[in-house]
């Protein structure tokens, strides 16, 4: 109550003073009233353009900018005025000029301004249109015929002048109407000050608008209310901004704080909840874990929480991929913002896990949130169908698709190396006699302890893979000479003079083998088959237990006429 009735106090000696000046000297007078419109208004910019960094409410940065602007118009069109001798040989018509041009600068900012209550405002930029703005207003002004004719001696305003004034007063209203949608944004006290002394303007424009010269009433009407206006946008920007800046400048503050404690308090609620890992990293540290995550890395939240970046969970293998992500993501680059690691657990067993991460406000500082997924069984379950796409159920040995596979990729590679190769396909001589007389239980037995008497007969590089049935194929894809070849052919045939010994059953079983030669016999997987297939067939039709080759080599028929192997034939079940 004493600071208002200090304020109308202030007011009533200002307009006292005013009314003293103008019985004295009309100069002075206009002088006074125009001058302390604009301290005013330079106050204000002051105050708001060095809290711009602050400030959360940038509808105040934009007006404190245009009146910057409006002052400097102001100042010009007080020297300007009849009287001053300033600018000699022009007439009352360029005080209105420069009234009207800084009007419309006025009411058009406080249109807009509205806009950027929650909008940040790129103040340098913005100053910058502003200075350019009253630069070009001031040329067109003072270039004859650049701006409009707006006053006449004797006869008052002109259309142009009336027709602007109605305008402003039109687009002040609006600025109220538009101001009053964003009211929650404002100081209630300060949202009505603000209101208030844009209504004042109206009047204050209405006022100038049929004042026939710069000495009448509603000349002096007009500048009484536009003292009032500027008085009221001090005590809303300026003094409420310097005796209480939390309830202007940082409004928000409190509430913000209410508000991110609240939202922090639900983030802990929701991510204990959770079913997933979570985490959050900031300044290089991590500041918070929820219980899953402990769990799923086997410790306490404790022994996580506050420790520095969580490079000792991750395999050392795939820390490289984590820092490397992470500086990514501290430059600002979210191109990729999930990723699989492989995490180390308290115990030292490796899990599978993805993480997803996102930029977060966490204690109102910027940080990085990680949901982190634990997929080993799903990955577990992927390679078990993968296993199960790509080879033999019953043997284990891969099946007839990853054979091609291996067999295309070992091609190419010896296209360019210059290497040889051989694949070698085998048929089990009389099987169905074993299915027939002993089940097929039993046969599948003997197809699995062959399949590991093959494996144990060649290189870890070399591919054993069952076609099916009782037909199996052993590729190499890197032979050195001619006779490799024949001595892996020669090993597996006296691998299976052991007999079997299946539930108390001594099984005796042989093989046929055909073989075929990269690049000899064909070039490619299918032909390789087909040849050595066809062999096959050859060393079966002469009694098994033996192999054939798809061609004949000039120095084995010295050796062996017959080009086939010992024969290996004993009595076989």
């Amino acid at each position: 109550m004493k600071r208002a009735a200090g304020n109308l106090l202030l007011v009533g000696f200002l307009l006292a003073a005013l009314f003293l000046a103008k019985v004295h000297n009309y100069l002075l007078y206009h002088a006074i009233a125009e001058g302390f419109s604009i301290v005013i208004a330079c106050t204000i910019f002051v105050v708001v353009w060095n809290a711009r960094r602050v400030l959360d409410n940038h509808y105040l940065l934009l007006i404190g900018i245009s009146l910057l602007s409006s002052a400097a118009l102001d100042f010009v069109h007080i020297l300007s005025y009849p009287g001053m001798g300033v600018f000699p040989g022009h007439s009352a018509d360029l005080p209105e000029q420069l009234w009207i041009s800084a009007r419309f600068i006025e009411s058009l900012s406080f249109l807009v301004a509205p806009l950027f209550v929650r909008h940040r405002l790129p103040a340098r930029r913005t100053l910058t249109f502003y200075v350019l703005v009253t630069a070009g207003l001031f040329f067109a002004i003072f270039t004859p015929g650049g701006f409009p004719e707006c006053f006449r001696e004797g006869a008052g305003g002109t259309l142009f002048k009336i027709a602007s004034q109605y305008m402003i007063c039109g687009i002040f209203l609006l600025a109220v109407a538009f101001l009053s949608r964003v009211r929650d944004a404002f100081d209630p006290s300060v949202y009505q000050l603000i209101a208030a002394a844009i209504l004042i303007k109206i009047v204050q424009e209405a006022a100038f608008t049929f004042h026939a010269d710069g000495y009448g009433f509603l000349d002096t009407l007009g500048n009484v209310f536009r003292v009032l206006a500027f008085w009221l946008l001090y005590l809303a920007l300026v003094r409420t901004g310097l005796q209480r800046p939390h309830e202007l400048l940082f409004r928000s503050l409190k509430s913000s704080e209410e508000t991110l404690r609240e939202s922090e308090e639900q983030f802990r609620s929701l991510a204990e909840e959770s079913a997933v890992g979570v985490l959050v990293l900031q300044d290089s540290r991590i500041r918070y874990v929820n219980r899953r995550i402990a769990e799923m890395f086997g410790f306490h939240p404790s022994e996580i929480s506050d420790n520095p970046l969580p490079t000792d969970f991750i395999i050392p293998e795939d820390r490289p991929v984590f820092e490397e992500n992470m500086r990514r993501r501290l430059a600002g680059d979210w191109s990729k913002a999930h990723t699989p690691y492989r995490g180390l657990r308290k115990d030292g067993t490796v899990i599978n896990v993805e993480v997803h991460s996102a930029m977060i406000s966490f204690r109102g500082r910027p940080a990085i949130m990680g949901t982190v997924i634990d997929v080993t069984n799903h990955i577990q379950v992927q390679e078990a169908v993968r296993h199960m796409a790509y080879h033999d159920p019953l043997t284990g040995l891969p099946n007839r698709a990853l054979l091609q596979d291996r067999i295309e990729n070992a091609l190419t590679a010896a296209v360019r190396a210059k290497r040889h190769a051989a694949l070698l396909v085998l048929d089990l001589d009389r099987f169905k006699e074993v299915n027939d007389t002993l089940g097929h239980a039993l046969g599948d037995q003997l197809l699995t302890e062959v399949a590991g008497r093959l494996r144990q007969a060649v290189r870890e590089s070399d591919t054993v893979a069952r076609l099916g049935g009782d037909e199996f194929v052993v590729f190499l894809p890197e032979v050195q000479k001619d006779k490799a070849a024949l001595q892996v052919a020669e090993k597996i045939l006296e691998s299976f003079r052991m007999d079997f010994v299946l539930e108390g059953h001594a099984i005796h079983s042989s093989t046929s083998i055909g073989i075929a030669r990269f690049p000899e016999d064909g070039k490619d997987g299918k032909t390789l088959l087909k040849k050595a297939d066809e062999a096959m067939y050859r060393a079966k039709e002469a009694g098994g237990n033996r192999y054939e080759q798809a061609r004949a080599f000039q120095d084995l028929k010295e050796d062996n006429p017959s080009s086939a192997a010992p024969d290996y034939r004993g009595n076989s079940l």
